[in-house]
């Protein structure tokens, strides 16, 4: 990627990419990763279908129970049906509906969360010492911990950041990590 030469994930995405993990954008100097940008739901959701090595194809029929499920994009809706069959992505209640937002940012705990489900039980979960611990939502701790524990994530400044976005890069890391 040519916007990938100096950056600090570079070693990771170039790992995804020769794995077919991910693609990235054309441009006219070159494909781009976009490593600083927030990470869609959809974007994470086709990224995770990928690194776990399953066809997004082989979900086609899957039908989905996401109240927004018109505005799932077509290039992430098998993806989102394949983590979502899977017993992986959930979604999130709004207004007394489930909806997916597969085009909105994903959070960092959000992200936590599926990677985390992604996983075998029984990794040690890591006590939560970061200073915005209190921060972690209940129903994401457990998974948080546990990518703690395995040295997965390991925060910035004594941060976790649980509901800032994630970032493309962020999400490079954390998949490269869970090898």
């Amino acid at each position: 990627f040519v916007d990938m030469t100096a950056h600090w994930a570079s070693p990771y995405t170039t790992y995804l990419y020769d794995s077919g993990v991910v693609q990235g954008v054309d441009s006219d100097a070159g494909p781009l990763f976009q490593p600083d940008k927030n990470i869609t739901r959809g974007e994470f959701a086709l990224m995770v279908t990928r690194w776990m090595g399953l066809n997004p194809d082989d979900y086609a029929g899957v039908e989905l129970p996401f109240a927004d499920l018109a505005s799932i994009p077509s290039w992430c809706l098998n993806a989102m049906k394949a983590m979502y069959a899977e017993g992986i992505l959930k979604g999130s209640l709004e207004g007394g509906q489930l909806v997916s937002r597969a085009t909105e940012t994903i959070s960092r705990a959000e992200a936590m969360t599926i990677l985390g489900r992604i996983q075998p039980k029984g990794y040690p979960l890591a006590a939560l010492t970061f200073n915005d611990a209190a921060s972690v939502a209940g129903w994401a701790r457990s998974h948080v911990q546990s990518l703690v524990g395995q040295g997965v994530i390991s925060g910035y400044d004594n941060q976790l950041r649980p509901n800032d976005p994630v970032k493309r890069s962020e999400v490079a890391k954390m998949l490269y990590a869970i090898l």
